[in-house]
């Protein structure tokens, strides 16, 4: 069994090395543990994304805002085009706070992963592995 440890902390968690050893709980916290630490990177990617996705859409709204802004009577076809614009930037807005907060989580997460990946002196593991 490998034994991942927090910072030499009594808070372990036990990694069995073959498939028959641990119980079906272990098994189950153990992948918790791994959804726990991969869910942020897999929610930031998403957030990342819809915010390029949201950027994208927003592209062409600032010069029709800068235009309406300064009192200039846009046509109907840009008046349309200003109001999907403004939709999208609705989209815009709560995709970069979303975006903000899964960075934040994510970045919590990357501390414990950078524990796991930065290869400790003698073994060659992640520094939090220490074998049983």
């Amino acid at each position: 069994m490998i034994k991942a440890q927090e910072n030499g902390s009594d808070n372990a968690v036990i990694i069995p090395t073959d498939m028959n050893a641990g119980t079906a709980g272990e098994i189950d916290s153990i992948d918790a543990e791994v959804d726990g630490l991969i869910r942020p990177l897999k929610d930031l990617l998403a957030a990342t994304e819809r915010l390029h996705k949201a950027r994208k859409e927003t592209a062409t709204l600032k010069p029709l805002l800068d235009r309406l802004l300064a009192g200039e009577l846009l046509e109907e076809a840009d008046l349309e085009e200003a109001k999907t614009g403004i939709k999208s930037l609705a989209k815009l807005i709560k995709s970069h706070g979303e975006h903000r907060a899964a960075l934040i989580e994510a970045t919590q997460s990357r501390a414990k992963i950078d524990e796991i990946l930065v290869p400790g002196p003698a073994t060659g593991r992640g520094k939090g592995f220490a074998s049983e």
